[in-house]
């Protein structure tokens, strides 16, 4: 579960003091990003619950991934779901993004200093050309970006770009959105721009948001859903209270939605000091929350993390009904396994990571219960089909 704040927070974290924040919209003139004409504000309930997930879902499907000794997946940074395949990426153990079909046998990896990724030292992210069924993965070291057909990893182009990014984006076959945060100065072809709109030559399209989190110190990420819905790509930074939106109809970046979390954040003394045990201090205070991690956007599902106190929780909102939970775990009230929060999630689905080894935990735990057998059947079946040495198993859990 996500309750190791500590290791949580050497993850993605946003939130602000402030919401309207200056842009760019070429590298001479500056301008203000704009309101969305449907900008609100969301005030949180931070009521924690327990949810049973039977509440929000109709079924859960367990698929183990095909564990070879040339596969071994080392720590899950990105996940995602497109026509029956499942895309891993392990940024820093394999350095590899890996493809598994539904039913989680392994289809093939690209993995960097190999084969015609030979020159690579890094893979930074991945993005899913739904088109035109074309992966691109984004080498930040080398500033490329190679594009490969998802069907049998056949190799169809690449491009650089000038700068250094930590998120990518596609847009169309022609437009990609790069970002990134953390720096103070980064002093490249793009100027200081978090944001920035390029096409397949390298080109700088638009840029937006030059000012870092902190001036002094190098600190901050920044996050954006998938664009699962395929509307909007939803965009938020460190200590950040905004969440912005790029409508793909209007490519532009707008301010969508300012979150109210009703508690302490973070002081005005956190933008502007030097001392790096401070800003340390502040993101890890018991009494400060911010939203952290992943954020979700589907036609129906509004939902991002939270971190309150000393656990990490999951705000969900149904965008019709404006129904929000702020659910700290979920029961699996179908077999009682374990279901970690989710990692991905679409109109129809989302996926949870289960580690091999949390499953062997569990089973310890509850193996001297009078009634495991019949409870835990599920989770029998599973722990015994893996060693704690195996791939992840990824949940799917079908949404109502």
């Amino acid at each position: 579960m996500l309750n190791n704040i500590s290791h949580f927070l050497k993850l993605l974290l946003v939130l602000s003091i402030s919401f309207c924040v200056s842009g760019c919209s070429n590298l001479k003139e500056k301008e203000l990003v704009k309101l969305s004409s449907n900008f609100e504000t969301i005030i949180i309930d931070t009521n924690v619950v327990s949810l049973k997930v039977s509440e929000i879902s109709k079924s859960i499907t367990y698929v183990p991934l095909e564990t070879k000794e040339t596969n071994l997946i080392g720590k899950i940074d990105k996940i995602q779901y497109f026509e029956g395949v499942i895309f891993i990426l392990d940024k820093r153990i394999s350095k590899s993004i890996f493809l598994f079909d539904k039913e989680g046998k392994f289809l093939y990896q690209k993995k960097a200093g190999t084969g015609d990724m030979k020159r690579i030292t890094s893979i930074a992210d991945f993005a899913i050309d739904n088109n035109n069924k074309i992966i691109y993965i984004y080498a930040d070291d080398e500033k490329t970006v190679l594009a490969y057909s998802i069907k049998d990893g056949t190799f169809i182009k690449n491009f650089k770009i000038n700068s250094y990014f930590s998120r990518l984006q596609i847009i169309n076959s022609n437009a990609f959105l790069f970002l990134r945060d953390g720096l103070d100065q980064y002093k490249d072809d793009y100027g200081e721009a978090r944001i920035c709109l390029i096409d397949s030559t390298g080109e700088l399209i638009n840029r937006w948001i030059d000012n870092p989190i902190n001036p002094f110190l190098s600190g901050g990420e920044i996050i954006c859903n998938e664009n699962s819905s395929g509307n909007a790509i939803l965009i938020s930074r460190m200590f950040k209270d905004t969440i912005y939106s790029f409508p793909v109809s209007k490519m532009t970046i707008e301010a969508r939605y300012k979150v109210d979390i009703g508690r302490s954040m973070v002081t005005s003394d956190f933008f502007q000091t030097k001392d790096p045990e401070f800003f340390k201090k502040q993101f890890e205070d018991s009494s400060t929350s911010y939203i952290s991690g992943h954020l979700f956007d589907t036609k129906k599902i509004f939902s991002f993390f939270i971190k309150r106190g000393n656990s990490i929780c999951l705000f969900w909102q149904n965008k019709l009904s404006k129904q929000q939970y702020m659910i700290k775990n979920f029961i699996n009230d179908y077999d009682y396994s374990v279901l970690p929060l989710m990692s991905y999630m679409n109109d129809s689905i989302f996926l949870s990571v289960i580690p091999p080894s949390m499953l062997h935990q569990q089973y310890s735990l509850n193996s001297g219960l009078q009634n495991f057998t019949n409870k835990y059947s599920m989770l029998i079946k599973l722990t015994k089909s893996l060693t704690p040495d195996s791939n992840p198993i990824i949940c799917f859990v079908e949404l109502k």
